[in-house]
């Protein structure tokens, strides 16, 4: 009999013991089928045990004895044979492997070669991934049995595990691996010693009347549903360890279907056994959206989550209902003690007194969770033993205390140093720090640029001198260094010259007492100079604009050609797309602004917009059109108006019967399985760039033509979905809804990208006239961020992510949003659900209702049907930029953001000014008189279920798209 003691418990001997006492209790029950009103299996402890035995005799016979604890790495569905897996592992001295499928296959390979993982279960069904692995890398494998043979009825003979707790303590058992969410993931081992420490829980005793939670949740029989992720640390712990340490019996959905509420909502409806449930946040989040999913929560004791924050206004919503239970761990701590909270402080975690936790303060109400590690007193975590050589660690996590409880806090975010820039693209800072700080003459580097245009260098010398001279060499013996960090780093986050300050010697970096850098405390001190490097910045942005020679055409090429390559940093052609060579949107107003300061004062009657540069993408016909600008009398931007010629001409040009184009770059091989295997085709890679001109488009245009060779050489007719956009027929100026049918008047497309898309469905249309291509269209509305998930956001580059930003820049936020004031919009992950939809419609009508007759190309239409008003989210905004914002007219927003044009200081700092034109046309557009254009949705109402039940844009939805953005809750 093995020491049955809390903490000195073996995991394989725990599971053999507790089949033996109670061989009949069910410890876990999954769906059977893809809807869990089908019916549950339930396993019990002797059914479990015998398939561990079943496992562990496999492995034996398949590998024979390990060396060392060989490492098995393992990707498989998401059911219980991950249990079964670990617990075989276990017995025969293997250590089981548990990747992410969500790696990509750099990923993979990663952590498999730091884990020394050389050889793999390959489950039944196979993940596809597990083929690219093992093309990869060369393994041994071992084929993994389906559920239903592991748990039938033969039994075989018991496989003892022998050793002693004291013998096994530091034996591995299980190689989980992190997020990777700042580079690759990493492998983290665990120990006897890591479940042992999670098992001495129960050691802990209540506090202020609460337990922990995993005590509670022990004290209840009946069922808790789980939706946590097999391979993750907290499904490993709560899978597995809760099972058997603290007689927790868990219940699974279907395997074949990822989690989301509609499987929930079926569960919970398909029996009344659950004390509670434990998530994602962000199923919690849309629960708590939607009525007749939150009602169900009604009958639990819990609802639980792990992994991230769960928003305010969710929580509170649910909380209302039922407890709210809030779950910590990490994969190298494991599993947090944690009390259950107070009713209204749900959003706190309650730490035990006796956690083994510290909060050190990092600034003005803010702490930093750490341990040190002491000897003398019981460990409730296992950071000891992931960094056995470490007298202290950091979590790196972020709190508040609680204003009137103790031992309350509130996750504030992650110490990552992560800038976001004024645009809001966001860059880890770390790799460029340390290329930099390789210079010989560095002893430091801090990368800086948070809320700014761009980024900048604090660089502390070996030698910090003020010496101009001395620094000017060092300056150029940086370059080299600096390239090389530039040419791995984003495009939105290259050092660009001028943007470098150096550390004086009366002022060197503030550092900890090991060495490290203070990063903000640096920063703070060296405020001053960076603000005059921005603001002198500005002005030579300013300064430097007036350096094209109008002389003549050629002197016009030359010298915008020399401006264009300087502000990409790379050589280009004249008749190269400059887009395509990497010219944003910022890069667009300087060269805006150099054409207008470049301008005869005689002729300076207006100023040029950014649509001259857009209208024109490459140096040879910006050049041309700016010559004849400033040449002619008319001193206009406008651009030819023969878009629908350009239209037809591009469809004709890939409608003819060109030669057969290239097989997308690939090898015949594979192109000729791909011939041979699809059945669909969903094309939706698409630049989204409403300034762009429609011969920016072309590549992306012949790529249509591609997939029409494709299909039509494809063995089982492959249907192409194409993923259109309303911009097709945004010039529509009837009041009634647009119909969903193939657009007649090309003049319905609004300029490049509207008309680019237009061109693509008329290429498909006519393939489906002329060649009998199966095809369809799907013109989408406005395509807003995940509501469903904790990943991802809404682009903050577009239109409205821009002008939330640019108010809070302004203090200003306009009351309407002039031509687009009806909030029409469809969050992505709707999106995709509709999609998958709609396409399999089209290809296997009897999945749907009756569909009538339709023409070779039909058309869908997706927009939320019910569209609000923007004032109705308003506050939202308001209450999360939490300052004081004033709300004008659209006009009035519009005028400052010109102002903002004329001031030096605010370019490159304002992120509306590069939208500006955008804008203005919105203005230009009401004032017309033309109307929101407003999509038939017929069609792809009948067709589609996740449209047909779609919530109208609501405040939870804003206030997840604001928390995306980086926009947190002021009132909380």
């Amino acid at each position: 009999m093995q020491d049955m003691a809390y903490g000195k418990r073996l995991l394989p001997s725990v599971v053999d013991e507790q089949s033996k006492a109670d061989p009949e209790r069910v410890i876990y029950s999954y769906s059977t089928a893809a809807d869990p009103s089908k019916g549950f299996r339930d396993v019990t402890t002797r059914a479990f045990a015998n398939a561990v035995n079943k496992m562990a005799l496999l492995l034996m016979a398949s590998l024979g004895n390990p060396s060392d604890f060989e490492v098995i790495g393992y990707i498989g569905p998401s059911d219980i044979r991950f249990a079964i897996l670990a617990l075989a592992a276990m017995k025969t001295g293997y250590v089981m492997l548990f990747n992410s499928p969500r790696n990509s296959l750099d990923g993979h390979i990663n952590v498999t070669t730091q884990s020394s993982c050389k050889i793999w279960a390959v489950p039944d069904p196979r993940p596809a991934m597990v083929d690219d692995i093992l093309d990869a890398r060369q393994m041994r494998t071992v084929l993994i049995p389906d559920l239903d043979h592991l748990l039938n009825d033969e039994c075989v003979e018991v496989y003892r595990y022998k050793k002693t707790f004291s013998e096994a303590i530091k034996d591995p058992v299980l190689v989980l691996h992190t997020s990777g969410s700042t580079g690759f993931p990493k492998p983290i081992t665990w120990t006897h010693e890591t479940l042992a420490i999670f098992d001495k829980h129960h050691d802990l005793p209540p506090i202020e009347g609460k337990s922990t939670l995993i005590t509670d949740w022990a004290s209840d029989e009946r069922m808790i549903y789980s939706g946590l992720p097999h391979f993750h640390a907290a499904g490993a712990f709560f899978h597995i360890g809760a099972v058997f340490f603290y007689g927790l019996r868990i219940a699974f959905g279907p395997a074949s279907v990822p989690i989301n509420t509609h499987i929930i909502s079926n569960v919970l409806e398909s029996r009344n056994d659950f004390q509670g449930v434990i998530v994602a946040p962000a199923i919690l989040e849309e629960i708590a959206g939607l009525p007749e999913y939150l009602v169900k929560l009604r009958n639990l004791r819990f609802v639980a989550y792990a992994g991230g924050a769960l928003h305010y206004a969710a929580g509170t919503t649910i909380s209302k209902i039922c407890r709210v239970d809030n779950c910590i761990g990490s994969t190298e701590g494991a599993m947090y003690a944690v009390l259950v909270a107070d009713p209204d402080d749900w959003q706190y975690f309650h730490y035990h007194d006796d956690s083994g936790f510290e909060f050190e303060q990092v600034s003005e109400n803010i702490f930093e969770q750490v341990s040190v590690f002491d000897t003398e007193k019981p460990k409730y975590h296992t950071f000891h033993v992931t960094f056995p050589d470490q007298k202290k660690i950091s979590t790196k996590d972020r709190y508040t205390r609680h204003p009137t409880k103790t031992g309350r806090w509130l996750y504030r975010g992650r110490a990552d140093d992560i800038i976001v820039l004024s645009n809001g693209e966001k860059f880890n800072p770390t790799d460029m720090e340390a290329n930099i700080a390789g210079h010989p003459a560095v002893r430091s580097a801090i990368i800086t640029g948070q809320g700014r245009f761009q980024i900048s260098a604090l660089i502390e010398l070996l030698e910090p001198t003020a010496n101009p001279v001395k620094l000017e060499t060092v300056t150029d013996s940086l370059q080299a260094t600096i390239e090389e960090a530039n040419r791995v780093a984003p495009a939105h986050a290259r050092l660009q010259p001028g943007f470098i300050i150096f550390a004086h010697p009366s002022k060197p970096f503030v550092r900890a007492a090991k060495g490290t850098v203070i990063r903000a405390a640096t920063s703070r001190m060296y405020e001053y100079e960076l603000s005059r490097l921005y603001e002198s910045s500005d002005v030579a942005v300013m300064s430097e604009v007036n350096c094209i020679d109008i002389h003549d055409p050629e002197s016009t090429s030359s010298s915008l050609l020399s401006l264009v390559e300087k502000l990409i940093g790379k050589p280009i052609k004249p008749r190269d797309d400059m887009f395509a060579a990497g010219l944003d949107s910022l890069l667009v107003f300087q060269i805006t602004q150099s054409l207008n300061a470049s301008i005869p004062p005689t002729r300076q009657s207006s100023q040029l917009s950014n649509t001259l540069v857009y209208a024109n993408p490459t140096v040879e016909q910006l050049a041309n059109a700016f010559f004849k600008i400033v040449r002619s009398e008319d001193n206009s931007d406008q651009t030819d108006d023969s878009n629908i010629h350009a239209i037809e001409d591009v469809v004709t040009k890939y409608t003819s019967n060109l030669p057969r184009m290239s097989k997308f770059g690939l090898n015949g091989g594979i192109y000729d399985d791909l011939l041979h295997d699809t059945t669909h085709i969903i094309h939706n890679q698409w630049p989204v760039n409403f300034n762009w001109s429609l011969s920016s488009f072309e590549p992306h245009i012949a790529g249509v033509r591609n997939l029409v060779d494709f299909t039509a050489q494809s063995q089982h007719n492959a249907s192409i979905f194409f993923v259109s956009s309303i911009a097709t027929v945004e010039n529509n100026v009837s009041n009634k809804p647009v119909p969903e049918a193939p657009v007649t008047d090309l003049s319905c497309a609004s300029m490049g990208y509207g008309s680019s898309k237009l061109a693509a469905e008329l290429v498909l249309q006519a393939a489906g006239e002329q060649s009998k291509i199966v095809s369809s269209v799907c013109r989408v509305g406005q395509i807003a961020g995940p509501i469903g998930s904790e990943r991802g956001q809404w682009n903050p580059k577009e239109w409205l992510p821009t002008i939330i930003a640019t108010s809070a820049f302004m203090a200003k936020i306009p009351s309407t949003l002039a031509g687009l004031d009806i909030c029409s919009w469809v969050p992505v992950d709707i999106v995709a659900n509709i999609i998958l939809e709609l396409a399999d419609i089209i290809q296997n009508p009897n999945l749907g209702p009756p569909v009538p007759p339709m023409t070779t190309t039909p058309v869908y239409h997706l927009q939320n049907s019910h569209g609000v008003p923007w004032s109705t989210l308003l506050p939202q905004v308001q209450q999360r930029i939490g300052q004081n914002l004033q709300t004008v007219s659209w006009d009035e927003w519009i005028s400052a953001l010109e102002e903002s044009r004329r001031d030096a200081n605010q370019i490159g700092k304002n992120p509306g000014l590069p939208l500006l034109d955008f804008y203005q046309n919105l203005t230009r557009a009401r004032d017309s008189g033309k109307p929101q254009v407003i999509l038939d949705l017929t069609n792809a109402m009948r067709d589609s279920r996740s449209l047909r039940e779609m919530l109208p844009v609501n405040d939870l939805w804003m206030e997840r798209w604001m928390h995306q953005w980086g926009y947190r809750n002021q009132v909380e």
